[in-house]
């Protein structure tokens, strides 16, 4: 609802990107112009999140793959 309203609003953002480790995020990766899945602790990437078009895997899991992509997307530019 946010964005939707924002767009609305003439206030869209340029980027919009997502990031998840799980079945329960691939509707959410799906959405979004930048996907980016964490491996689980085993190294392997949920099949749901794999399938999906032009995702991006983190190089490792747990919070070390969370932290590269959160440092990745702060070299994007951000607007309010």
């Amino acid at each position: 609802r946010y964005l939707r309203a924002r767009a609305l609003a003439g206030k869209a953002p340029a980027i919009v990107a997502a990031i998840g480790d799980g079945e329960n995020d691939a509707s959410l990766l799906q959405s979004v112009e930048f996907r980016f899945a964490v491996p689980r602790p085993d190294g392997t990437v949920h099949p749901a999140l794999r399938k999906l078009a032009d995702v991006f895997i983190a190089p490792e899991s747990g919070t070390g793959g969370w932290s590269r992509v959160v440092s990745t997307l702060g070299g994007l530019p951000c607007h309010s």
